[in-house]
C-alpha cells in the first residue's frame, strides 16, 4: 500500500475504490495532518499509519529489480501520478546513499527513520527547488534540525495564500551551516502539493546521516547548502539480550497505556502494534519518540544516539512523561465532564420538579413569585395614593408580559425601584444641642460662627419638629472641612449621610435621572441615595455646585432649582420614576469655593454659610490634636515616641502648607511620619525627635519663598491684600519711571502770571490683570495725578514719565476692585520718591473722586495679613462692622485702620516727617 494514504484511517484502505470528482485532488491528502500541530497526537498517528504502509511498499519492491520505476498511486482514486524512486529495500539490503545532498533545516522537530511525515514550506525559493530537482529525478536530501526555534518575527509571510493553513513553516532557509544539528535524516521526497507561495511535501526518512563538509552555499538558484554526508551505521544487537528485550518491552506497554487514556486512532493503532515485532529495537526506539510530544532538543538527542541502549532508555523517559502528561490531561477532562454532567442533571431534574409541582398546583410560575415579592415590600411603607395606583397597573401589565419579551425586564425594574423606596420611612432625629456641639467641637477645631449657625439650625428644628426649609451652602477655600462638617451635621441629627460630587456635571440625567425608554435607564441621584440608605429623611450633600457644567445634555443647575426648592421639593418628579416624590424632609448642604459661579437662582434658594480658613494657632492646634494621632495610627507608630518641635511645627506650616486649609498640612504630616517609619523599620531605633533644621531632610525643601517678598518696602512697591478661592493672599504692587517724556515746564500768559504746561507721559500695566483691576488702575494713575498735583505742581513725575506698574507672579491671574487704594499708594510713593511704611498692608476699592469703598473677604485678608508679618492694616470704613465681628485672636497684634476716603490713608501710609507734617501733605500744602 503506498505511503500517500497518511491522513486517512486504515478503515479506508479496506474500502472499495469510488471514482471522485475533479475537484478532490491531491491537497485533500494533508488536510488533516496540516491542521494539527507537529507533535500531536492526530500528526503522530498519521505517521504511524504512514510508516505501516510504507513497510507494506518495502515487501512489494523486494520483488522488484532495484531499478527507479514510475508508480501511479490512486488515492481513494484520485487520479494523480507521482513520481518516486525508491530508496527503501532491495533484497532485505539498503539501496545506496548520496555521498552528498541538499541540506534542509527543521524548524519543529527532527525525523525518524522509517516514518512518513508532511512537511509546510512557505518560501517560494525552496519548494521550487524541490520541485525542480524532483523533476530531474533527485528526489533524496538530507533533513537537519536547527538548534535554535525560530522566532514568528524572522519567518516571512507569504504574500497570497490560496487555501494555505497559516501555521508556522517547517522548513526555512538559513545562511549560516552552524545554524542545524550535523546529525539528520537522508530522506525521500515522494509527494508535493503546491498552494499559494509555498506547499507540502511528503518525505520518507530512510536513514541517519551526518554532516562532513559543505560543498556548496546557498545561491540564487538553489536555496540551501550542499553538504557531503556519511552514514551512521546502527552496530548489531542481539534480540534475546535481557537488558534490549526489557527495554523493548516496557516501551511496548508505556505504548499501550498511553492508548487507555488517548483513544484517537485507538483501533488503527492496536492493529499497527499487534503486528509490531521486538525484532528490530532501533526502529522500535525510532517510533516510540515519534509517538510523544517531547520538546525538540530531547528528540535530537535520540535521533543521534547510537548506542541501542541508550536509544531505548531515552525513548523510555520520553515515554514516560509523555503517559504522565496523558493521565493529567484524562483527569482535566474527567473534572471538567463530571462539572458539566452535574449542572445539566441538576437543571433537567429542577425543570421536570417544576412541571410535576405546576401539574399538582403546587407552585406558581416565576411571574407570581416576583409580583407577591413586591406586595410584600409595599405592606412594609407607607406608599402614597398616587405611587401605589402606579403600581397596581404596571403589576396588572406585568401579569401579561412574556418572560421573554424585552418590556418584561424594563417593567419588573421599575416595579423594583418603586417598590424598593423608603416610602413614609424615616430615621429618628435628635436635637440634643449639647450632643451636637459636643460632636462638631470633636471633629472641628474653631470655625466658631459656623458651629453657632448650625447649633442655631438644630434649635430651630427642634422648636418646629423638623428642620426642612432651608438649603445651606458652605462656601470657602479648600481643605477647611466643608465636607466633613456636613457629615458632622448628619451625624448630630442621628441622620444618615449620602454624598455626591456635580463637579463638571454637564448631565441633567444624573439629577433627575433618564427616561424609561432608555436602554440601561436609571433614576437619578437623589432617588437612588434614598434607596441605598433606606430612609427619606437623610442628610445629603451636593458637593462643587460651583463647578457644574453645562451643554446639549442641559443644565444641571436648572435641573436643581427643584430639587433645592423648599416650595417644590415636596413633590420633585424623577424622569424615571415619573411619580411624586417627598423631598421636603431631605436635609440639603451644598459647597463651593467661590459664591461667584453659583448661578443667580440657585444661589438665591440657598443660604451661604462663609468658611475663611485657619490661622497659624489654629493650624498649630489642628495639628498637634488631630492630624498627628491620625497619622502615627496610620503608620502603626502607636508605640513609638516621635516628638516633633515647636520651631519645626511653625516651620512646617510657614514653608509647606501656607494654604487657608489643612489638606496639605496633613499631606506633610504623613509624609513626615512616613519617613519615620521607614528609618524605624531600616535602621531599628526607638524614638524620633524632628527639630526645624531636619525637616528638609524628611520632606524636601519647602515650597513657598520667606513670608515677605520685601523684608522693607522701597520706593514704588506697597503691600496689598487680596482674596481667591484659595483664601487670603498678599499682592505687592511696583511701579517704576522711565523719564523720556516731556517735562512739565511754568511759563507766564499774557496777563504776566505764571502757567504750569503738563508734560507728557504713558501708563503700562503688566502681570495678567482683569478688566475690573485695569480700570481700578486707571482710576488710581488719574487719582494720583490729581492729588500729586494739588499737593506740588512742580512735580511732573507721573505726567511726563512712563510709568509701569507691575503685580508679581504674573503666571496667576488677578481681577478685583479693591486694590485701587494699593495702586494709588505705590504711584504716590515713586512720584514722591520716598518708601511707605515697611509693615504696612491695605484693600479698598478707590473711586475716582478719592472715596475709598467697601470690599469683601475681611476675614480672609486678615489671616493672609497675619501669615505674612503685616501689622498695620488699612480697610475701607464700611468693613468696620465686618471686623468688629471676628474672633479676637485674629485682631491680636494688629493695627487696624478705616478711611472713608484716600487723604485719610494717605498720613498713614507716610507719616510726618521733622520738615513737614503728614496733614500739611494730605492738605497740598
Amino acid at each position: 500500500m503506498s505511503a500517500a494514504v497518511m491522513g486517512f484511517g486504515l478503515s479506508r484502505w479496506l474500502r472499495p475504490k469510488i471514482p471522485m470528482g475533479p475537484h478532490h485532488r491531491l491537497s485533500a491528502i494533508f488536510a488533516n495532518s496540516c491542521s494539527s500541530r507537529p507533535g500531536s497526537l492526530t500528526q503522530r498517528f498519521t505517521n504511524l499509519r504512514a510508516f505501516s504502509s510504507k513497510e507494506e511498499d518495502g515487501e512489494k519492491k523486494e520483488e522488484s529489480d532495484g531499478e527507479s520505476e514510475k508508480d501511479k498511486i490512486d488515492i481513494e482514486s484520485a487520479d494523480v501520478e507521482v513520481t518516486r524512486r525508491n530508496t527503501s529495500l532491495i533484497g532485505g539490503k539498503q539501496m545506496p546513499m548520496m555521498s552528498h545532498v541538499s541540506v534542509l533545516p527543521l524548524t519543529r522537530r527532527p525525523l525518524f527513520p522509517g516514518l512518513n511525515h508532511p512537511l509546510s514550506i512557505r518560501d517560494e525559493k525552496i519548494f521550487s527547488a524541490l520541485r525542480d530537482m524532483k523533476a530531474h529525478g533527485t528526489n533524496h536530501v538530507g533533513f537537519f534540525m536547527m538548534k535554535n526555534e525560530p522566532k514568528n518575527d524572522s519567518i516571512e509571510e507569504p504574500a497570497e495564500t490560496t487555501g494555505a493553513l497559516l501555521t508556522r513553516p517547517d522548513i526555512v532557509s538559513i545562511n549560516n551551516i552552524d545554524e542545524i544539528h550535523q546529525v539528520g535524516s537522508y530522506s525521500q521526497v515522494m509527494l508535493m502539493t503546491e498552494y499559494g507561495s509555498g506547499g507540502q511535501v511528503l518525505v520518507y526518512p530512510s536513514r541517519r546521516i551526518r554532516i562532513t563538509d559543505i560543498l556548496a552555499s546557498p545561491s540564487e538558484n538553489t536555496p540551501f547548502f550542499t553538504a557531503k554526508i556519511e552514514q551512521l551505521i546502527e552496530e548489531p544487537v542481539n534480540v534475546n539480550d535481557k537488558e534490549i528485550k526489557a527495554y523493548s518491552m516496557e516501551i511496548v506497554s508505556t505504548i499501550k497505556e498511553i492508548l487507555r487514556y488517548n483513544p484517537l486512532f485507538r483501533d488503527q493503532l492496536q492493529l499497527f502494534l499487534a503486528g509490531l515485532s521486538m525484532d528490530d529495537p532501533y526502529r522500535l526506539a525510532d517510533f516510540g519518540a515519534a509517538l510523544t510530544s517531547s520538546h525538540r532538543d530531547s528528540l535530537q538527542e535520540v535521533l543521534e544516539a547510537m548506542p541501542i541502549t541508550e536509544r531505548l532508555s531515552r525513548t523510555l523517559l520520553l515515554l514516560k512523561k509523555e503517559l504522565e502528561q496523558s493521565k493529567i490531561q484524562q483527569e482535566i477532562k474527567a473534572q471538567v465532564e463530571e462539572k458539566v454532567a452535574s449542572e445539566q442533571r441538576k437543571y433537567f431534574l429542577q425543570q421536570q420538579l417544576n412541571l410535576i409541582r405546576k401539574e399538582l398546583g403546587q407552585v406558581k410560575d416565576g411571574k407570581e413569585d416576583v409580583i407577591q415579592k413586591f406586595k410584600e415590600e409595599m405592606e412594609k411603607k407607607i406608599i402614597p395614593e398616587e405611587v401605589a395606583k402606579v403600581i397596581e397597573e404596571e403589576m396588572s401589565r406585568f401579569k401579561t408580559l412574556d418572560q421573554q419579551s424585552s418590556e418584561y425586564n424594563v417593567t419588573r425594574n421599575y416595579l423594583s425601584w418603586l417598590t424598593s423606596l423608603p416610602w413614609g420611612v424615616y430615621s429618628p432625629e435628635s436635637y440634643d444641642i449639647t450632643q451636637a456641639e459636643q460632636v462638631l467641637n470633636q471633629e472641628h477645631y474653631g470655625l466658631e460662627d459656623i458651629k453657632e449657625r448650625i447649633l442655631e439650625f438644630i434649635a430651630v428644628g427642634k422648636m418646629k419638629g423638623t428642620t426642612q426649609g432651608k438649603i445651606l451652602c458652605f462656601v470657602g477655600p479648600p481643605g477647611v472641612g466643608k465636607t466633613s462638617i456636613g457629615r458632622s451635621i448628619a451625624k448630630a441629627l442621628n441622620r444618615e449621610f449620602f454624598r455626591f460630587s456635580v463637579g463638571g456635571l454637564s448631565d441633567v440625567a444624573e439629577i433627575k435621572g433618564h427616561r424609561r425608554t432608555y436602554v440601561g435607564a436609571m433614576p437619578g441621584k437623589v432617588v437612588q441615595a434614598l434607596k441605598q440608605l433606606g430612609t427619606s429623611n437623610p442628610v445629603i450633600l451636593i458637593d462643587e455646585v460651583d463647578k457644574m457644567g453645562r451643554d446639549h445634555r442641559g443644565d444641571p443647575a436648572s435641573a436643581l432649582l427643584e430639587l433645592l426648592d423648599p416650595a417644590q421639593n415636596a413633590t420633585f418628579r424623577d424622569h424615571y420614576l415619573d411619580v411624586a416624590t417627598d423631598m421636603s424632609k431631605v436635609l440639603f448642604i451644598c459647597t463651593a469655593n467661590l459664591e461667584d459661579t453659583i448661578p443667580g437662582p440657585l444661589l438665591d434658594r440657598m443660604e451661604i454659610v462663609r468658611l475663611s480658613g485657619y490661622v497659624l494657632q489654629e493650624k498649630i492646634h489642628i495639628m498637634r490634636n488631630y492630624l498627628e494621632p491620625q497619622a502615627k495610627k496610620e503608620t502603626g507608630l502607636d508605640n513609638v515616641p516621635v516628638k516633633i518641635t515647636d520651631d519645626a511645627v511653625h516651620q512646617l506650616i510657614g514653608g509647606w502648607s501656607r494654604e487657608a486649609g489643612v489638606r496639605s498640612l496633613q499631606k506633610f504630616v504623613e509624609k513626615l511620619y512616613r519617613k519615620v517609619a521607614l528609618k524605624v523599620v531600616k535602621e531599628g531605633i526607638n524614638e524620633a525627635d524632628i527639630g526645624a533644621q531636619d525637616l528638609v531632610k524628611y520632606i524636601g525643601h519647602p515650597i513657598f519663598l520667606p513670608h515677605r517678598l520685601y523684608a522693607e518696602t522701597p520706593v514704588g512697591v506697597v503691600m496689598g491684600l487680596a482674596w481667591n478661592q484659595m483664601g487670603g493672599a498678599m499682592l505687592y504692587f511696583e511701579a517704576l519711571r522711565l523719564p523720556d517724556g516731556k517735562p512739565a515746564e511754568i511759563n507766564k500768559d499774557t496777563n504776566n502770571k505764571e502757567k504750569v504746561e503738563t508734560g507728557q507721559g504713558s501708563f503700562h500695566i503688566t502681570g495678567q490683570l482683569g478688566e475690573v483691576m485695569k480700570e481700578s488702575a486707571k482710576i488710581a494713575y488719574t487719582y494720583a495725578q490729581s492729588l500729586l498735583f494739588s499737593m506740588d505742581p512742580t512735580n511732573d513725575a507721573l505726567r511726563s514719565g512712563r510709568i509701569h506698574m507691575h503685580v508679581p507672579h504674573g503666571a496667576t491671574p488677578k481681577d478685583g476692585p479693591s486694590a485701587g487704594v494699593t495702586m494709588c499708594t505705590a504711584l504716590l510713593s515713586l512720584a514722591l520718591n520716598r518708601p511707605a511704611r515697611k509693615d504696612l498692608a491695605m484693600t479698598g476699592e478707590l473711586t475716582l473722586t478719592g472715596k475709598v469703598l467697601r470690599i469683601g473677604g475681611v476675614k480672609e485678608k486678615l489671616i493672609a495679613a497675619h501669615r505674612e508679618g503685616a501689622r498695620v492694616i488699612v480697610f475701607p470704613a464700611g468693613n468696620k462692622t465686618d471686623y468688629e465681628d471676628l474672633p479676637d485672636f485674629l485682631k491680636k497684634d494688629i493695627e487696624v485702620h478705616f478711611v472713608e476716603e484716600y487723604p485719610q490713608l494717605y498720613p498713614i501710609a507716610f507719616p510726618a516727617t521733622s520738615d513737614s507734617s503728614a496733614a500739611d501733605m494730605a492738605a497740598g500744602k
